[in-house]
């Protein structure tokens, strides 16, 4: 449609330029014609003239000039003095001489007529009749063209002048009569240029339409580049979202087992040096998922399909993670981390936390990384603040090295750094300012920066929040009975320390007294007018520490006894050796906050705790009570994921069955009842996918909620799982609250929820995942890391004994099997197995293992077979040394399945009731394939434990843990037929 438009456009100008061209030169031609004709009659009337006034002109009598028999004049022919004939030329004669000469020099015609011509050559010609009458009539001149075009005429009347009056006063002529005319015809010049033209204007027509057609195809052919551009963009941006994808499943599946065996051990009876560091662990692991998360948040942005969520929350939990998450590495860099939250500042507030604390994180990673000495300050205070919603300012300042100006442009564009030589000390993916920028316009914000190089930066963070009303588990203040003059001395070396403190204990409505040093505080508190009742002092301080400050505190006989505060670094469990004999009320972590600080007093004075929160395991214990004795179908092929997630629901005391794979659970579901199932994705025989549509349509089960549970974690993954049927998505590393919170959404719904089975409660992840602290090494040497191995199985060191046995047991052939599905073009089932072995063997920490299949998974991932012998012999022998590693681990016996003997004495008294009784519960927990048989199988070989009967409870606990029912109920078998001989 727009050649052919453009087509006609063309044709329209070309053919209007010809007819505009045509009627100019044809005015140009008639003009240049007419001003020719003017000059020939001019030059015939100056002849004319010259003529007359000499009175004629002899010429010689010959052929061509013969004697004019209308010329009535003495004279008229003379003899010459050889006898030659002479005769009179008249102007009239001359003219027809002139027009003759010009005739046939140029095809010019001059014609002399009248009315009443005496000569018959003077006789008028048509066209010349018309004009003579119109010079009768006052006319001055006239001019045409022939009809051929090939003539130009012009004609203008001969007035009688006083030189014509010699000839013609006899005929009764005045001067200023018109006696006659003059007539010139010639040629019309410049015929050749208007064909010219004509061609110019075809040719200019057909080169403009061969342009446009021309043009039109290199148009097209643009065209289908850039469609051709667009699909090989879009195919690599499928590729790369499914990178991201798989990606993010490879590193969250073994999360998943770091995740829930550290939880898990939190559960347990542990010190409290062993219960803080498991904290640090689950605090600081987030940052495992830093760079991940960084480049799904990238990918999301890019195809602008990133979102922020509207909910309720409280600022100070999402400013209460600063210190757990930076505490440690500003302490270990010697820096002051410093928080000042004005106390006008809201803390209920809706908007979305997890990007809040995304961006925080980023800001004051970022602070901590480019400062080497001095403090990073988060300042939060108000803006503006109606009835409706809240600005907030949060101000992030460092004493760092600084950003030079011509960095600051650039500071917020992806992989952009401050340092980008080859000998950069400060490493980063360069994404985190990006993405926090891109965040902070998503929510509505601003983000600006002001550094001076060496002197620090400063980021003012702007944001809006609605307000939030009583947010969910906020912390209310309830009224105590603390005397209004109750002082506290704040010892600190740090001036800015010493003003956010201050304020923050002002705004607590204490007194507040400051010292800069042991030495001063010791003085004030020597001086008997001064009276304090609390000491709050720092630990790191030049010259004399806070800890010898209190000891000589309490060396001083006249200072009274007192209440003491350490203010601590992030490693405070590490001086409680030091303090234990320094009678110090307690250690405070730094950067301090106002709710820990009067938490702490208010437990000194014995009022109790300042803060009642709605705490996460109060939340939990009510998830666990209304889920309770519900059926849930466990769907996952990883041993070691079972049976965490076993463990996990096993909290809130649910009925729990399992399947390795989508066909055992279909068979699952067709014959038996579950509330619910929790469905992995990636799986053998049959995935979670084609799992949930037999489900749905095969078996028409769709009242049956079915949750992904998977390491997945891209929106797309969560589109595909509700576009399969599935109503719901959990990620691995699983947070059990969110767990919980989804599997009550569905199993326990409230009046006004929704119908329908299709609608997700979440549409992200949980806003907080708790990931573990390990990574394992790429190309590690280890063969078999035993502590880490049990770490991973909570301590639990029979456990990890079975999965070893059980590893034996599954893997000895996996060469052969490999070799076999390469050979048969498998590839599927190869891949399949290799990433299986990949995730078993960095649960039991078997980690050269893990990296040779790594870089074997690698390989078939990107297509390439040439390398495949090589990486299967590397795997082989890794799997070989792992093989006798693990039979070198285990105690000898010739039964595997029973190596876990109880070393207790055999003369132990049977409960035959109970035992009965577990048989019993045993054998029909095992008809249903429920994994709850694990835990009832424990309590029967506990029973059994130092009996005669202890090896064969052993043997099925054993099997049960290697989910090899069929054994498991034959061994139950000839337990009961023993007991029933034996206590007939």
């Amino acid at each position: 449609m727009q050649v052919v438009g453009a087509l006609l456009f063309w044709a329209t100008a070309v053919c209007f330029s010809f007819v505009w061209t045509s009627w100019s030169e044809k005015n140009s031609l008639e003009a240049a014609n007419l001003a020719a004709a003017r000059s020939f009659f001019k030059q015939i009337l100056l002849t004319r003239s010259w003529n007359a006034r000499h009175g004629g002109v002899y010429v010689q009598v010959s052929q061509e000039t013969q004697p004019s028999p209308y010329l009535e004049v003495k004279n008229r022919e003379i003899s010459g003095p050889s006898g030659e004939i002479y005769t009179l030329v008249n102007p009239a004669f001359m003219t027809r001489q002139i027009s003759a000469i010009a005739n046939e020099a140029d095809g010019v015609q001059f014609h002399i007529t009248s009315m009443l011509p005496l000569n018959p050559d003077n006789q008028a010609f048509s066209w010349e009749k018309d004009m003579l009458v119109a010079f009768q009539q006052g006319a001055k001149e006239r001019f045409e063209l022939t009809e051929g075009g090939d003539l130009f005429r012009y004609m203008a009347p001969l007035v009688v002048a006083e030189t014509c009056l010699s000839c013609h006063a006899s005929q009764g002529y005045k001067i200023g009569d018109i006696r006659g005319a003059v007539s010139v015809s010639m040629p019309v010049g410049n015929k050749g240029h208007f064909r010219i033209f004509i061609i110019t204007h075809l040719a200019a027509l057909m080169i403009g339409v061969g342009a446009i057609v021309f043009v039109a195809h290199l148009l097209r052919r643009r065209q289908i580049q850039l469609l051709q551009e667009k699909v090989k963009a879009e195919a690599a941006n499928a590729a790369k979202s499914e990178f991201l994808d798989n990606m993010s499943h490879e590193m969250r599946t073994p999360m998943n087992a770091i995740v829930g065996l550290s939880e898990l051990m939190l559960e347990t009876s542990l010190n409290p040096k062993q219960n803080d560091f498991l904290k640090k662990i689950n605090s600081s692991s987030s940052l495992l998922l830093g760079l991940i998360n960084d480049i799904l948040d990238f990918s999301k942005i890019e195809a602008q399909k990133l979102t922020v969520e509207q909910v309720v929350f409280d600022l100070s939990e999402v400013i209460a993670a600063i210190p757990v998450l930076f505490g440690a590495k500003a302490s270990e860099k010697g820096l002051e981390l410093l928080i000042s939250v004005h106390k006008d500042v809201p803390t209920s507030l809706s908007g979305d936390p997890l990007r809040l604390r995304q961006i925080l994180v980023n800001l004051i990673g970022n602070a901590i990384k480019f400062t080497e000495h001095g403090e990073v300050v988060l300042t939060v205070k108000v803006l503006e603040r109606s009835a409706e919603v809240s600005i907030l300012s949060f101000c992030v300042q460092d004493s760092g090295i600084g950003i030079s100006p011509d960095k600051l442009n650039g500071l917020f564009k992806p992989f952009v750094q401050g340092d980008t030589s080859t000998t950069r000390v400060y490493a980063g993916a360069g994404l985190g300012l990006s993405i926090g920028s891109s965040l902070v316009k998503l929510m509505g914000g601003s983000l600006e920066t002001e550094s001076t190089p060496g002197e620090g930066t400063t980021f003012n963070l702007t944001l809006p929040f609605k307000q939030g009303g009583q947010a969910v588990g906020e912390r209310t203040l309830p009224s105590r009975n603390i005397p209004a003059e109750f002082s506290v001395l704040l010892v600190d070396d740090n001036n800015l320390a010493r003003k956010i403190l201050s304020e923050m204990i002002l705004s607590l409505g204490y007194k507040v007294e400051t010292a800069d040093s042991g030495q001063m505080a010791l003085s004030l508190l020597s001086n008997q007018a001064e009276k304090f009742d609390l000491v709050l002092i720092d630990w790191r301080m030049p010259g004399m520490d806070g800890i010898e400050t209190i000891r000589q505190i309490r060396d001083q006989p006249n200072v009274a006894p007192l209440e003491i505060i350490l203010m601590t670094p992030h490693d405070s469990l590490e001086m409680n050796g030091r303090i234990a004999d320094l009678g110090v009320a307690c250690t405070l972590t730094k950067p301090l906050t106002s709710l820990p600080l009067l938490d702490a007093i208010c437990g000194i004075l014995g009022k109790g705790p300042a803060l009642l929160p709605e705490t996460k395991d109060h939340d939990l214990e009510k998830l666990c009570r209304a889920i309770s004795g519900k059926n849930i179908l466990l769907v996952e092929d990883n041993s070691i994921n079972r049976q965490i997630g076993l463990k996990i629901l096993s909290k809130a005391d649910i009925n729990v069955d399992t399947a390795v794979n989508g066909r055992e659970a279909v068979n699952a579901v067709e014959h038996g009842h579950f509330d619910a199932v929790l469905m992995d994705i990636q799986m053998p025989v049959m995935d979670g996918y084609e799992a949930t549509g037999h489900i749905r349509k095969q078996l028409g089960r769709n009242d049956i909620p079915v949750i992904a549970m998977t390491a997945h974690a891209n929106a797309g993954d969560r589109e595909k799982c509700m576009q399969a049927g599935m109503n719901d998505f959990v990620s691995k590393p699983v947070d059990v609250l969110h767990l919980f919170t989804v599997l009550k959404h569905w199993l326990c719904p409230q009046p006004g929820d929704t119908e329908s089975t299709q609608v997700s409660l979440s549409s992200s992840t949980p806003a907080e995942i708790n990931v573990g602290s390990e990574i394992l090494a790429p190309q590690s040497t280890i063969v078999l890391d035993t502590q880490l191995g049990q770490r991973r199985c909570v301590g639990n060191q029979k456990l990890y004994h079975r999965l070893l046995v059980e590893f034996q047991r599954d893997y000895a052939f996996l060469i052969d099997d490999l070799q076999e599905y390469f050979n048969e073009n498998r590839f599927d089932s190869l891949r399949l197995t290799v990433h299986t072995i990949k995730g078993v063997s960095a649960n039991i920490g078997a980690l050269s293992l893990y990296a040779a299949a790594a870089d074997f998974e690698t390989q078939l991932k990107q297509g390439s077979n040439e390398n495949f012998s090589s990486c299967l012999l590397r795997l082989g022998d890794e799997l070989e040394r792992v093989l006798k590693a693990i039979a070198s681990h285990l105690p000898s016996s010739k039964d595997s399945s029973s190596q876990i003997i109880s070393e207790e004495g055999r003369d132990k008294a049977i409960n035959i009731e109970e035992v009965n009784c577990l048989v019993r519960d045993l054998a029909a927990l095992i008809d249903r394939h429920n994994f709850s048989a694990a835990e009832k199988a424990s309590q029967l070989e506990d029973a059994l434990s130092g009996t005669p009967y202890e090896e064969i409870g052993t043997k099925i606990e054993a099997k049960i843990f290697s989910f090899d029912f069929d054994e498991a109920k034959q061994l139950l078998r000839e337990l009961s037929d023993k007991l029933t001989n034996a206590y007939p």
